[in-house]
């Protein structure tokens, strides 16, 4: 390259003047062809757009004409209809096209009636209606109605919002702009729209009428109409993006004050501020709807101005012109000094290869590099510590004789790696447990990748073989694996265990004195049949009765040391299938005395034909303990006649769901995410385990536990357990 910068004062003016006219000429044309297909493109766009909105716009007239004749066959099918009865119609179709502001409906009322209609209506829709007109010269302030041969006062408005309430009994008759349309529609029976006026809310607007036949009923020779806010027949996301005008304006109306715009995007005084564009000229479009009873045509300018340039393709050309030109001049520069370029590439791909060579033969993994054929070209030396081959003996060789895979547990040969790879050309890792099998048929287990070469156009000349011997790193990490597993199903044992130890601890005093009573009662009933056998005439059927009850309360004794000696016993989890409504009753049992102390009524609601579950039944018997033992204590403030406990059990299709419900005071809102957390717990000296331990019991059987607040008080608490698939 110095070379060449070294020449380039020595070029003549001559060759310089003719680089600048070729590029000169390159650059014209380019711009020149760019500017006018870019120009054919903002129109084809301008046009499109255009249409489109045009196509928007007279799809919402034909809406307003298809609403406004809903509304006429609803009246003609149902000459009485009440105005409630089509509230409902009128609120679909605001809610469904928000172009149309209003929903009316204007009865005619001759001269002679107006004191009764008056009267009517102050009792059926507003107190103190009355007919009234707009002021004078179009002011919009309210004076009573002045004598005419009849009027058409608004008696029905949908949505019927506080703003518009005023409206209610005007004279629609009254307003010059409003009065062609009805002596038009009145005389055709056809949809007429009125000239637009300015909206309280701001933007223009018009009224669509269509008048009713003198049929008969209550709503005869009446007028219905549709208000009509032109300023959102286009909605925001539908307004064209750019600088594009549009212009929707009537071309039937002589009484419009202003200059016949019903819709202008963007404002006026917005596109004075954007008018210092370039002088070229705009883009039109002009079209009027097809509809005569909404007169209104469509008018849309664009000024492409700077944009009919695509600076990105100017730039582009003038950088082409560019490339070209100076690609010209150094073409005869490059033929002198490219055979130096070639010989000091050469130079440096020698260096490059050398280094390479050094860096991989520094590298601890093995790496092969075959041809397309799969023969061993290059072997690092840590391939041929691996593989025991020393010097050369690798190269030449085929790589599926040198570096012999298989795949442990594969239930048929695969294809070798580096073929595949040769064959697809994709990189891929090796199989997982790919083994290297070694002399003697000894294997070595390695991981690595095959990875494609490829020529300069792109076809696979090549693959590149990593890989490492994973053998004792596998095996420390497996074994690290299943000790971690043991250690984690050993601790959760032990919290298990001294989770329910706690747990019986609290019990101990309950459980002693539920013992003592039968020990009492056994005592008891010794005593009376020594009394009685001391007798001189011993009474043997009360002295067998006597010794039935103690033996009865022996066996009950008995029962509760059996279930407590097997709550506490520390045991290895061997879930069987088992009947949960068995196990409820274990934990009922052992919950007795503490129900019976509290006064705490439990209400069991289990179906005969309960489905198995597979689980450790002691488990199970300490969450249902546990649950029973919460919800007693949350209805410890309730009066006795409420502390009630509900505890049921339905089976679904695959799963069996157990639900414990209190009446007490529920579980407090900031709890009831965290209530299953460990350490949160809402007791002064509780230490939130239990309801942790609970739900670990039961998502190891692959259920789930839920909590929540019921609505007419108290908590709900829910575990579910998969039914035990039984095979036919």
């Amino acid at each position: 390259m110095r070379r060449l910068v070294e020449q380039i004062p020595k070029i003549p003016v001559r060759i310089w003047l003719i680089l600048f006219a070729i590029w000169m000429t390159i650059a014209g044309i380019g711009i020149g062809v760019s500017t006018v297909r870019n120009s054919q493109n903002l129109e084809s766009d301008f046009g499109a757009q255009s249409q489109a909105l045009y196509e928007t716009i007279r799809q919402r007239l034909d809406q307003n004409e298809a609403v406004l004749s809903g509304i006429d066959v609803l009246f003609q099918t149902f000459p009485n209809l009440h105005f409630d009865d089509i509230r409902g119609y009128a609120r679909a179709m605001l809610a469904r096209y928000p172009h149309i502001y209003a929903v009316e409906l204007q009865p005619k009322v001759v001269l002679k009636d107006v004191p009764a209609f008056e009267a009517e209506a102050s009792e059926s829709i507003r107190a103190g209606y009355k007919i009234r007109d707009f002021g004078l010269e179009g002011e919009r302030t309210w004076r009573p109605a002045a004598a005419r041969p009849a009027y058409y006062p608004v008696t029905f408005m949908e949505p019927p919002v506080p703003e518009a309430s005023p409206v209610m009994g005007l004279d629609v008759y009254s307003d010059p702009k409003l009065r062609t349309a009805i002596d038009a529609t009145l005389a055709s029976g056809k949809f007429e729209a009125s000239a637009p006026f300015p909206l309280v809310e701001g933007g223009r607007g018009y009224i669509l009428f269509k008048a009713l036949p003198a049929t008969g009923g209550k709503h005869a020779e009446s007028l219905i109409s549709l208000l009509i806010s032109a300023s959102k027949l286009l909605r925001p996301e539908e307004l064209p993006q750019g600088n594009i005008s549009v212009v929707l304006h009537h071309s039937g109306f002589e009484n419009d004050d202003a200059s016949g715009q019903l819709l202008s995007f963007p404002p006026p005084e917005t596109r004075h501020r954007e008018s210092v564009r370039v002088s070229l000229p705009p883009f039109s479009f002009e079209k009027s709807f097809t509809t005569n009873q909404q007169p209104f045509v469509l008018a849309t300018n664009y000024s492409p101005g700077w944009s009919i340039f695509d600076w990105t393709e100017v730039f582009v050309i003038v950088l082409a012109a560019s490339a070209i030109s100076t690609l010209l001049l150094v073409i005869h520069l490059m033929r002198q000094y490219r055979l130096s370029r070639e010989r000091e590439a050469a130079r440096l791909l020698q260096q490059e290869r050398a280094r390479a060579q050094v860096t991989l033969a520094a590298i601890g993994d093995a790496i092969v590099r075959v041809d397309a054929e799969g023969c061993v070209e290059y072997a690092n030396e840590s391939a041929e510590c691996v593989l025991r081959s020393g010097g050369n003996g690798l190269v030449g060789r085929d790589v599926r004789e040198v570096v012999p895979l298989a795949v442990a547990l594969a239930m048929e040969s695969l294809e070798h790696p580096v073929a595949r790879c040769l064959r697809t050309g994709e990189a891929a890792e090796l199989p997982d447990n790919a083994t290297l099998i070694g002399a003697n048929d000894s294997e070595t287990l390695i991981e690595g990748t095959v990875s494609p070469l490829s020529d300069d156009v792109g076809a696979i000349n090549g693959a590149v073989l990593t890989f490492r011997n994973m053998g004792p790193i596998r095996q420390r990490a497996l074994a690290a694996l299943e000790a971690s597993e043991r250690k984690l199903r050993e601790h959760q044992n032990e919290l298990v265990h001294v989770a329910r130890l706690n747990l019986m601890g609290e019990m101990a005093s309950g459980i002693a004195h539920e013992l003592n009573q039968p020990l009492n009662a056994i005592l008891n009933y010794n005593q009376a049949c020594l009394r009685m056998l001391a007798d001189e005439e011993p009474d043997f059927e009360e002295i067998g009765r006597a010794m039935s009850q103690a033996a009865i309360q022996s066996k009950r004794a008995g029962e509760i040391i059996r279930a407590l000696r097997a709550f506490i016993r520390k045991h290895s989890v061997e879930p069987v299938p088992l009947r949960l409504v068995q196990v409820t009753r274990n934990a009922l049992v052992l919950a007795e005395n503490e129900l019976r102390d509290h006064q705490v009524c439990v209400v069991q609601d289990f179906p005969n034909d309960l489905p198995d579950v597979t689980a450790d039944s002691i488990q199970i018997e300490q969450v249902i303990l546990n649950l029973l033992r919460n919800s007693t204590e949350a209805m410890l403030a309730c009066s006795p006649e409420q502390r009630r406990i509900e505890i049921s059990a339905r089976a679904t299709e695959n799963e069996l769901v157990v639900t414990v419900r209190d009446h007490g005071s529920g579980i407090p809102q900031d709890m009831l995410d965290r209530i299953f957390h460990p350490f949160h717990t809402s007791k002064p000296h509780g230490m939130g385990l239990g309801l942790a331990i609970c739900q670990s019991i039961i998502e190891s059987y692959g259920g789930q536990f839920r909590a929540r607040n019921c609505p007419d008080g108290g908590a709900e608490l829910a575990f579910s357990l998969p039914i035990t698939q039984t095979s036919d």
